[in-house]
């Protein structure tokens, strides 16, 4: 998993999603059916050509609608969506949420 970041502003009202939780156990570990790992950063301009061949799935991390239109990436789906679609990926789909 992927998270891209162009230096979006802090919102301290957002939470992550409740099973992010899990992240906060050590590296490798398994927590309430997750793998935990660190990670990988990736810059915007790593992720657009990436996302304009369709290697990647672009999403955008926030599972209320409203925020996502109001950040809404060209070429980027809802989490809702991507939770309708994850039991049809891949698992060597390239995830990039933001």
């Amino acid at each position: 998993m992927l998270l891209a970041s162009p230096s979006l502003p802090a919102y301290p009202t957002c939470r992550p999603p409740a099973y992010w939780q899990a992240g906060k156990s050590r590296r490798g570990e398994v927590r309430g059916g997750y793998i935990t790992r660190e990670i990988d950063r990736i810059t915007a301009e790593e992720v657009y050509p990436k996302l304009k061949s369709g290697k990647v799935l672009l999403v955008c991390a926030y599972e209320d609608e409203a925020k996502f239109k109001i950040i809404q990436i060209q070429g980027a789906i809802s989490f809702n969506e991507f939770k309708s679609k994850l039991p049809s990926l891949s698992k060597g789909q390239e995830i990039v949420f933001y």
